[in-house]
């Protein structure tokens, strides 16, 4: 039987908690009294790094969220592993502002600092008046680091561009230098978005690859130059990766080591479809997530397969690369691109998106019209939809392709003849 010691304020709530559970636990609520006068006599078990540590829920964007449990190894090499790669040290202070549900939030941005005896200083909640405040005080302590969404560097330059800072550019560049490492994660980084922040503030985002399911996999350098435009770098230490052809001629990212999670919590069907296993034992993690390696080494991640490679008349399109030229016109603040079922071209692209606030209306003529010198012909949408409320998406600014799909069943859908 399993014991969870807990107080009196969590006793319902972890109760509540376990009835998913499918074995034995008892609930033992801990209160002073129990603490006061107690003979020391403790029996320690032997410490295991293999034993569970950490269920870390996935997103759920391509199916039904799944618990992913991580041992005691592997977040200690995900930590190490990241700490070599970013210079964590104890001169940094992190401004935490993530939800510590998530990979994100937990590991590059909570547990990694601590390793390396950083300072952490909490966000209660995400307010873009209150991070540009932070980022340029003068009076308390430097903020080395910081790491966040798309979405959420979306919203800082939104802020910056409608309400302005009440110090120079050269000036805020100048305070911003100070921050030594800037990243961006847990979805695609768009171009147009690194671009902006580069121009505001001088940083060049560093753009990194993980799951919850490995930790980090991927990511760019620590200097500027190292920071691939469209890329999401080279392999981090501890960490082996290959790229192996599907069925579809397309490459699938591999990843083995001590970081790859050992199993989803209660799924053994779900687990043992995840790897696959070589002769001599060693585990591969198929991440379902298609790429390119570049010849200098450095990945380029064409999307999730059959989410975000849309295959159109005998050519297979990627969603994410149709998507970042988008965000390069000027009217365009939000577009999640998605392939659509079609009984003559198997499927066709099909644009979601979401207008910057001087922009009233856009046909899909016009908007095919833009992309014509962008985009091959095949690659341009066929069907298109205005959200004029945003394109919806989950705590981490992550947009679930599948559910999309649905609002093009309803609502003023444009379609364009082939």
């Amino acid at each position: 039987m399993d014991i969870i010691f807990t107080s009196l304020f969590l006793e319902e709530k972890i109760k509540n908690m376990l009835i998913h559970i499918k074995k034995e636990v008892y609930v033992h609520v801990l209160l002073k009294s129990n603490l006061i006068e107690q003979e020391e006599n403790y029996e320690f078990q032997p410490f295991d790094l293999d034993r569970g540590a950490l269920i870390l829920y996935t997103s759920g964007t391509t199916g039904l969220p799944k618990g992913v449990l991580t041992t005691h190894k592997n977040i200690f090499t995900q930590v190490i592993s990241l700490v070599e790669a970013w210079k964590y040290s104890s001169k940094d202070r992190l401004l935490h502002i993530l939800p510590l549900h998530h990979i994100h939030g937990i590991i590059n941005a909570l547990i990694c600092p601590l390793y390396a005896g950083g300072t952490i200083e909490f966000m209660e909640k995400f307010n873009t008046k209150d991070v540009w405040s932070r980022f340029l005080d003068l009076k308390s302590p430097q903020i080395s680091q910081f790491m966040a969404v798309p979405t959420i560097y979306s919203k800082l330059i939104h802020y910056y561009t409608n309400n302005g800072i009440e110090i120079s550019n050269t000036e805020l560049k100048s305070r911003m230098k100070k921050i030594r490492l800037m990243v961006s994660g847990s979805a695609e980084l768009p171009i147009a978005l690194r671009r902006k922040w580069h121009e505001i503030t001088g940083h060049i985002l560093l753009e990194r690859y993980g799951m919850t399911e490995t930790g980090m996999i991927l990511s760019g350098g620590l200097e500027f130059k190292k920071r691939l435009e469209g890329s999401v770098g080279w392999e981090l230490p501890y960490i082996k990766v290959r790229l192996v052809k599907t069925e579809d001629e397309d490459q699938e990212i591999w990843v083995n080591g001590d970081t790859v999670f050992k199993e989803y919590f209660n799924k053994p069907d779900a687990t043992k479809k995840a790897f696959v296993y070589e002769k001599d034992g060693t585990r591969w993690f198929k991440t379902n997530d298609i790429a390119t390696k570049m010849e200098n080494g450095a990945y380029i991640i064409h999307g999730r397969q059959n989410i975000d490679i849309i295959k159109s008349g005998g050519y297979k399109i990627s969603a994410l690369e149709v998507q970042q030229k988008m965000l390069s016109l000027p009217y365009i603040y939000e577009v999640a691109v998605i392939g659509i079922n079609d009984e003559v071209w198997t499927q066709r692209v099909a644009a979601l998106v979401s207008l910057t606030s001087d922009k009233k209306e856009l046909t899909l003529n016009n908007l095919r019209s833009d992309l014509k010198d962008m985009l091959a012909s095949y690659k341009i949408p066929t069907v298109l939809k205005i959200l004029p409320n945003g394109i919806p998406r989950n705590h981490i600014g992550k947009v679930n392709k599948k559910d999309l799909i649905k609002e093009f069943n309803y609502g003023d859908v444009q379609n364009w003849s082939k």
